[in-house]
């Protein structure tokens, strides 16, 4: 019954906008806390299929060895899939897909733009 009375309780501005500010870092949290580990694989896979190769070539002598780079897609694509299964699912909307950028006005920036508008103007009479 507390929670029914607390979901009926009017937030105030401040609460509203905490409320909306944890929403958002949690969301951006989820969705990056995976996000290098494609980048992590295939990295690891070029070292050593390159090691591998570099290997191979030295102490064969032949530069056969090279067509193993087609064998790198055949091992990464299948792990990559596995791992993109293992995932825990994250919701999606429009605030979670929002970048982790702020923008700000400066001074600096309106000059700039005043001396845009300028140019245009100029160039346009």
């Amino acid at each position: 019954m507390e929670n029914c009375k607390e979901q009926d309780k009017e937030m105030t501005a401040q609460e509203s906008l905490d409320l909306i500010s944890v929403t958002l870092n949690n969301n951006r949290r989820s969705i990056l806390c995976n996000s290098a580990k494609y980048f992590v694989l295939w990295g690891t896979l070029l070292t050593l299929t390159s090691l591998a190769i570099y290997l191979l070539w030295h102490l064969t002598g032949k530069p056969q060895w090279n067509f193993l780079w087609f064998a790198m897609p055949l091992v990464g694509y299948p792990v990559a899939a596995l791992m993109g299964k293992t995932k825990t699912a994250v919701p999606q909307n429009e605030v979670s897909k929002m970048p982790c950028t702020t923008c700000k006005i400066t001074q600096a920036g309106i000059d700039a733009f005043e001396s845009y508008v300028k140019a245009l103007r100029e160039y346009i009479s």
